[in-house]
């Protein structure tokens, strides 16, 4: 039979079922299934058939066409993915920047408490400093990402030493790798390595990718950070033994809105733009990022590469991240 030959077999019952409707009821055939083509490939089709009648209203034959769907169904397809991404990007965003409203408010509630005690005031005030920090930090990205995104951002280079980058980016994520007890290891080259760069922004390169790594492994984890020259290009790599990322989501963890599906990350927290700053960041220096892992649960890395060159400038990055 010809279904059975052509006719996906997950299609094949209710394709059956709308072409007999149509037979019985002398109407018009309309359905969308997958096909199989003459290479075995299945792709989605969309068929009408209308019923040409002789003078008497008998059925002569049916006159129908047969269009392929499959690029727009993708196209649909990834739309609703990237319409779900939205969504679930501004819940986090709605409990992101809530979170530090609690003990802000709870905060003020205690200052304006008669009797407070020098201790718990002050106590209460730096809680207060961190939130709003926190909030700071969190606004900065989101904006950063906006600018990215339309290219309002221009790069300040100036002659950039790695190593000075490599320590205030450090210095930015120690906090969080001291809380989560990880051991944190960086091994740059003896020799100094020069770029032509805007070294704040290799700062949020640095410490996204750092950040990234210290969250997504669990606590007492490793990460270690290296430095290498590959020529006129600086090669950095951060590689970590966390959650590790699943193959499906190697070629996405640098998209916008994307965060990896997984339970450790929803205690985590984070909007998920991290990495879509890095790439971003590295892209407008004219290196390039990469992820790598081996799966869920066999953590992984990000490198990034750049011309060390201070006449040449930033050129490539070779990034590797949980």
């Amino acid at each position: 039979m010809w279904l059975e030959r052509v006719v996906h077999p997950d299609d094949r019952e209710r394709t059956l079922a709308c072409w007999m409707t149509a037979v019985a009821d002398k109407g018009v055939y309309d359905l969308e299934y997958r096909i199989r083509r003459h290479d075995g490939q299945y792709r989605w089709f969309k068929t009408r058939g209308v019923p040409i009648r002789d003078g008497e209203g008998r059925i002569e034959e049916w006159f129908g066409t047969c269009t392929d769907i499959e690029d727009e169904k993708r196209a649909v397809e990834a739309l609703r993915a990237a319409d779900r991404r939205k969504d679930e990007f501004l819940a986090r965003l709605a409990h992101e920047l809530r979170n530090p409203l609690a003990p802000i408010r709870n905060a003020l509630q205690i200052l304006k408490m008669p009797r407070v005690d020098a201790a718990t005031a002050e106590r209460s005030r730096d809680m207060m400093e961190r939130q709003v920090h926190h909030l700071v930090r969190l606004v900065d990205d989101l904006l950063d990402v906006s600018r990215v995104m339309r290219g309002k951002i221009v790069l300040r280079r100036e002659r950039t030493e790695l190593a000075t980058v490599v320590a205030r980016a450090v210095e930015t994520v120690q906090p969080l790798v001291d809380a989560q007890r990880h051991e944190l290891s960086v091994r740059l080259p003896p020799e100094s390595l020069l770029l032509n760069a805007d070294s704040v922004r290799l700062v949020q390169v640095v410490g996204n990718l750092l950040t990234n790594a210290a969250k997504y492994t669990e606590p007492g984890g490793h990460i270690r950070l290296t430095a290498d020259r590959d020529g006129d290009v600086a090669v950095l790599r951060v590689r970590d033994d966390g959650i590790g990322i699943a193959p499906d989501m190697l070629p996405h963890v640098f998209e916008l809105f994307v965060q990896a599906d997984h339970a450790t990350t929803k205690t985590q927290g984070g909007l998920g733009i991290g990495l879509t700053l890095v790439k971003n960041l590295v892209n407008l220096h004219g290196g390039t990022v990469e992820a790598q892992s081996d799966g869920p649960g066999r953590g992984g890395g990000s490198s990034s590469s750049g011309s060390r060159s201070w006449c040449r400038g930033w050129t490539g990055s070779k990034a590797v991240t949980r």
